[in-house]
């Protein structure tokens, strides 16, 4: 009997050895399988990013050049209309050639810029009238194809020699018509292909990525390097340029014969694309190594599970391995993989103890993620939780084996950074951090972004004890929750004073909206076309007992964090309407929504009522939304939804955040607010620049654009000469009491209405 136990124990040992040989053999073998895919796939969204990162950057580029074309071809046009003079009189004209001048010294990215008769002859060119002499381009194709093709407006062409300089360039080529039709020539605009080097470079940096610039075709116009190995002309490129909605994939073969994988993003508005690529043998480099590694690991298993077993041992110590496994979940963040915040605290004791004793500073830093409940909420938290996980790759990225990184909350994350150095090293680092988290990820289809706050303790100097150090940098993280301009500060003694201050904040909030001691003032917005006012902007102030009027910059973000503003919100919205309900029938009002509220689907019954309690008419009532927060497709029916109640909706401080051109395609805008800071700098060309491009762009969408923060005539001017519906500002007036609107409007005299734009 125990000759045949003994012999069902030793069958039963051998097959346990033969299960785990070959479990171990198969599993390093999908494990390896599964390491190339990663890599593969996290190639592909690195170059997808890169790809539609470039793509936009040159899309803005092409765009600022259609700008001025186009300003260009309407003082032509105007001055045929109202005028005895003719093309090539206008053409030859100074004005033509001063104007050709200033917009090409404008724009870093044009050599030069021309007007050109329908027979190919130039007029004009913004090298200036002196020395001045015509050339012919009638024989260049890209020339012959802009005026033959009635269907052609805009062409860019190849890659060609320009024939008053002999340089390479690329020649953006837009037709001149007249108002009935008639084709007068075109304004040439001869690109920089230094300037678009550069760019790529920049933002490609010393990574061994090929881009490269390329017209519908095919055929390529700029390439980075400039002596690329790729050749990227095949089927599978051709078909992905015609994909104009996202970057796609494709394969190609180098002209070195390498295989590549690359990005293809075409432009939406033009006929070209970028393409992005890198070496196979580059992306799975580190998949080889750590193949090698694992096969070479998975022999050494089979070997060492052979000898064990030839050795005897007969059992495993199954209670060991089941505390290892319960020890590694109890101290790992299972999203992330990274340590937890139990497992980080032991670390911070470590560190604490070795600094003492080799008399050395390291740094805490503690990572928040700005607004990310909105993500979960308007996006879903599937999709939060893949952002948790991009952001947890990029910080043990950023921080390699200088030190150590933990998970220690829903959002927020922990860095001990191990050998502080001078505060410099760790400002040049929190800058690291801050730009690597801060980049566009690919979530799914989606490239979303994330702003972060850090809060930084040096120890063991702000602290002898992993709670104090923590407290610190919690603190330093509150004070820079407090500033929106700052994205990391240190642990000091003013950080104590600011988070009594803040905690004296949150104890009179709730007392505030509870007793309502907030009041709505109102600031005036007048129409730069008819000279009337068009209606006020309902701004909300706290008149703090003790204290005086609070700046809405200090109190609206705790609001928010604490959850106050849905039911402010919708206070402001019923006082604001039956205000305006008291104004003459042509004034409208507008009024500021949160993120948050429009995070919530109250938002609509909000509007909804405030309407209906105040017989307000939709029409008059219009809501503004910030472009600082990414919105999801929850807030996009939200804002369909308000549309349909026939309230407007303005898009607040555009230029300022995250949204792209495709924000104005995807939501039903009627307004867009340019923000003070440009208006400020309108001296500067490159703000002047931004605010005619803007307006340029919301007229081309038939979209109504408001200037905020006017505070001269010489601002107010410069807005009339681009073009600007409507402005606001202290040059009007200053916000007021709702009680001095009768008396402002009864004594205020109407604006001269503006001239024509020239």
């Amino acid at each position: 009997m125990r000759v045949g136990i003994r012999l069902v124990s030793l069958q039963a040992i051998v097959a346990l050895v033969i299960f785990v040989a070959t479990a171990a053999t198969i599993g390093s073998a999908l494990f390896i399988y599964h390491g190339r895919t990663s890599a593969v796939e996290r190639a592909q969204g690195e170059l997808r990013n890169y790809a539609f990162v470039l793509a936009e950057q040159t899309e803005q580029a092409l765009q600022a050049v259609e700008v001025v074309q186009k300003d260009i071809i309407a003082r032509i046009r105007y001055s045929l209309l109202f005028g005895d003079r003719d093309f090539n009189e206008i053409g030859t004209s100074e004005p033509i050639f001063a104007a050709l001048a200033e917009k090409a010294n404008e724009l870093p990215h044009v050599r030069g810029l021309a007007i050109v008769r329908a027979d190919g002859i130039t007029l004009a060119t913004s090298q200036g009238r002196a020395g001045y002499r015509p050339y012919d381009v009638s024989g260049r194709e890209y020339f012959r194809n802009v005026i033959a093709d009635p269907t052609v407006e805009t062409k860019i062409s190849p890659v060609i020699a320009s024939l008053l300089t002999n340089r390479e360039t690329i020649m953006v080529s837009r037709k001149i018509t007249s108002s009935r039709g008639l084709v007068l020539g075109v304004i040439n605009a001869a690109l920089e292909l230094e300037y678009f080097n550069n760019l790529y470079g920049r933002l490609v940096g010393n990574s061994q990525l090929e881009t490269a610039l390329l017209r519908a075709d095919g055929s390529p116009l700029v390439t980075f390097p400039t002596k690329p190995s790729a050749t990227p002309l095949n089927a599978d490129i051709l078909d992905a340029l015609k994909s104009q909605d996202q970057a796609r994939t494709a394969n190609l073969v180098g002209g070195d014969g390498e295989a590549r994988l690359a990005a293809v993003k075409a432009s939406s508005s033009f006929p070209v694309a970028i393409v992005v690529s890198d070496a196979y043998s580059s992306i799975l480099s580190t998949w080889k190594l750590h193949a090698g590694a694992i096969a070479g690991t998975a022999i050494l298993m089979n070997i060492a599970i052979a000898f064990a077993w030839y050795l005897g041992r007969r059992q495993m110590n199954s209670s060991v391995m089941r505390a290892a496994t319960e020890s590694y979940l109890a101290r790992h963040d299972v999203l992330t993989k990274s340590p937890n915040r139990l497992y980080f605290l032991e670390e911070m004791r470590r560190t604490i103890d070795a600094s003492v004793a080799q008399s050395r500073e390291f740094a805490l830093f503690v990572i928040d993620l700005n607004r990310f409940k909105e993500i979960n909420d308007t996006l879903g938290h599937p999709t939060g939780d893949l952002m948790i996980q991009s952001i947890a790759g990029r910080l043990k990225e950023a921080i390699g084996d200088m030190g150590f990184v933990a998970r220690i909350g829903g959002d927020e994350f922990a860095i001990i950074l191990q050998d502080a150095g001078a505060q410099k090293d760790v400002e040049a680092f929190a800058g690291e951090v801050v730009a690597k988290l801060e980049a566009p990820h690919q979530i799914d289809e989606r490239v979303l972004q994330c702003r972060c706050s850090i809060g930084i303790a040096i120890g063991p100097t702000h602290g002898a004890t992993a709670d104090d150090l923590l407290k610190a940098a919690d603190l330093a993280l509150y004070a820079v929750k407090a500033t929106p301009k700052l994205s990391y500060r240190f642990y000091d003694a003013e950080v104590n004073a600011e988070r009594l201050k803040r905690r004296d904040l949150e104890n009179a909030l709730p007392h505030a909206v509870e007793n309502n001691e907030f009041e709505l003032f109102y600031q005036p917005i007048v129409s730069l076309k008819t000279g009337r006012y068009w209606g006020f902007e309902a701004l909300v102030r706290w008149r703090r007992p003790g204290h005086g009027m609070v700046p809405p910059n200090t109190f609206i973000p705790t609001l928010e964090d604490m959850g106050l503003i849905i039911a402010l919100g919708q206070k402001i919205l019923v006082d604001a309407c039956v205000a305006a309900s008291k104004w003459p029938v042509s004034k409208h009002v507008a009024v500021n929504v949160s993120p948050i509220q429009l995070a919530s689907d109250e938002v609509i019954d909000h509007i909804r009522g405030a309407l209906e309690v105040s017989q307000l008419k939709p029409s008059r009532l219009t809501i503004e939304v910030t472009e600082s927060v990414l919105l999801g497709e929850g807030a996009i029916e939200r804002l369909r939804a308000i549309r349909e109640l026939g309230v407007s909706i303005a898009l607040d401080d555009f230029g300022t955040g995250f949204a792209s051109m495709s924000y104005l395609q995807r939501y039903p805008y009627q307004k867009i607010k340019i923000d003070r800071s440009f208006v400020a700098n309108l001296s500067d060309p490159k703000s002047q620049a931004i605010v005619t491009a803007t307006i340029n762009l919301a007229q081309a969408l038939k979209i109504e654009t408001t200037a905020e923060g006017v505070e001269t005539v010489e601002q107010l001017e410069a807005l009339r000469r681009a073009g600007a519906s409507q402005a606001q500002g202290y040059l009007f007036a200053k916000p007021m009491p709702e009680n001095d609107i009768p008396a402002f409007l009864s004594q205020t005299r109407l604006l001269k209405p503006a001239p024509y734009a020239a």
